[in-house]
């Protein structure tokens, strides 16, 4: 695509400055919307969405689009619930204690079931989270604490009692069991007979069709634990396949909800008179992946090329509209108590660009292929990339890829060199430990790096204090290696139907739909 692409509306670096500090203010300082699932609402009616891809599992533990995301939501529960004000609630479990932060003792809420009539024990809440290590599933990085070849374990004390063992104290533990993957699944109904069309849970919608490519319907459960508290009788997903057609149809009043809009849509959603934009303050993040296993991003001075050649300004200015906050090639935001505001962020220096790319042998400057798709933010990320990377001597090389096959066969792929990701904000150590870590299934730049995992590992375990400290290393050490170049964190954005009540955004996008209802005529 044309380069010009990025030529309209250029700014003043004040100008920037001020949009990326209102970003940060933003970010820091907001109120969060929360959805009240005590609300009176009425009963009735179906809730038409648009996931931004189809689903490729039904399986929680291998769970990784919005799509099966949002099905875990609606169908599903966790042990525990993160609220849009990032409190945590009891879903599967009705209440948790600890002492030391090692053992952990949750108390499963009694007469709650799964939609094929089983009921819900601590036997299955063991069965999830065994089954997740013995299959080396992607959530392992994250539930590293709990890992059984490490000393973690998972006991039943009676039907509704489960005690978490931890191989050391984690601060975080509740926070990270609230992982869109965590859906708690029957022990006699195992997962990997489910197929494509199925999906058995807990949670307040059921499952009853699904075609591949066309659509998702649940019917809502008279049996839930909290019926009182849904209200739609049926949610409808709608694949399809663009972000501009999705958009269109929440536009145009043929669906009720888009889970992911993009910045520039924000405006002619809300003036659509019948949409309109709901935003969170995030610490979701975009970043570009370099492969570490192969050149040019062996060499850390082509990564750290990279990083002086990103135009963190323009990146807050022209893809999220000012609507987020500068970010640090890490993926600890700003209003987070770990982030240190010491660390310098790395600024956009063409000629330390081309001086780095000449020491590692590039002197007549590099190509460079960035694989992308055109879902929300990633094309427009490569984009930018590559307009304001030209001058710092690399030849960016747009490789856009299809939406519906890019995280099957591109996110991942070792032969990939450079490629735009989009990530859900996350506590810090579930954020460091699904990408960062050397051993992490999601480990998407191939690093093995024994000192950024011995500081990850060594966080978990220590006082509020003691972490900033820990976390502060992890940051100076991400900058210093450019793994990873994340040039901004963003709000959370989502597209409603004026009709319907009690649906917002949420800061680590969970579209929790069930909640809603429609408004009456």
């Amino acid at each position: 695509m044309d380069s010009n692409y990025w030529k309209r509306n250029k700014i003043s670096r004040r100008g920037l400055m001020r949009s990326a500090g209102v970003g940060a203010l933003g970010l820091a300082g907001a109120s969060l919307i929360g959805c009240d699932s005590g609300g009176e609402g009425t009963k009735g009616g179906t809730l038409t969405s648009a996931p931004d891809i189809e689903l490729s599992s039904t399986d929680p533990a291998f769970f990784t689009s919005d799509a099966e995301a949002a099905i875990g939501w609606q169908a599903g529960e966790n042990l525990v619930v993160k609220q849009h004000d990032l409190t945590m609630t009891g879903a599967v479990a009705e209440s948790w204690e600890t002492e030391d932060q090692q053992e952990y003792i949750f108390n499963l809420r009694k007469n709650n079931t799964f939609s094929n009539g089983d009921e819900v024990t601590a036997a299955d809440v063991k069965f999830t989270f065994d089954r997740i290590f013995a299959l080396e599933a992607p959530p392992t990085g994250q539930l590293g604490s709990l890992d059984p070849t490490k000393g973690g374990r998972t006991e039943v004390i009676d039907d509704h009692t489960v005690k978490m063992t931890l191989d050391k104290p984690n601060a975080f533990w509740v926070n990270t069991l609230s992982f869109y993957q965590g859906k708690i699944v029957p022990q006699n109904d195992d997962p990997t007979n489910w197929g494509i069309g199925k999906y058995v849970g807990s949670g307040a919608y059921k499952m009853v069709s699904n075609q591949p490519g066309e659509g998702t319907t649940f019917e809502r459960r008279a049996d839930y634990w909290g019926a009182d508290n849904t209200y739609f009788d049926g949610i409808q997903f709608t694949y399809l396949p663009e972000p501009e057609s999705r958009i269109e149809a929440l536009k145009g009043g043929a669906i009720h909800q888009v889970n992911r809009l993009t910045p520039a849509s924000v405006p002619e959603v809300d003036g659509s008179g019948v949409a309109r934009a709901s935003q969170a303050t995030s610490a979701s993040y975009m970043t570009l992946a370099m492969n570490t296993l192969i050149a040019p991003f062996n060499d850390i001075r082509v990564r750290q090329a990279l990083q002086a050649a990103s135009n963190r300004e323009q990146n807050v200015a022209k893809v999220i509209e000012g609507l987020g906050a500068i970010a640090n090639d890490h993926p600890i935001a700003p209003n987070d108590p770990h982030y240190d505001s010491s660390v310098a962020i790395p600024e956009y220096d063409p000629k330390k660009a081309r001086d780095l790319l000449a020491a590692a042998g590039y002197a007549d400057g590099l190509e460079v292929p960035v694989v992308t798709m055109g879902a929300a933010m990633h094309e427009e990320v490569a984009l930018t990339f590559q307009e304001y990377a030209r001058e710092a001597g690399f030849n960016a090389r747009i490789d856009k890829k299809p939406e519906d096959e890019y995280w099957s066969k591109w996110w991942l792929n070792q032969e990939v060199q450079l490629c735009t990701v989009n990530w859900n904000g996350r506590n810090p150590d579930a954020a460091l430990s699904i990408v960062y870590h050397g051993d992490a299934p999601w480990n998407e730049t191939y690093q093995k790096d024994a000192k950024l995992d011995g500081l990850i590992e060594r966080a978990r375990g220590e006082d509020l204090d003691a972490r900033k400290e820990t976390y502060s290393e992890v940051q100076k050490h991400l900058v210093e290696q450019a793994y990873r170049v994340i040039p901004f964190f963003v709000n959370t954005l989502m597209g409603v139907a004026t009709n319907v009540q009690n649906i917002e955004a949420h800061p680590s996008r969970w579209p929790f739909l069930s909640r809603g209802w429609f408004e009456e005529a």
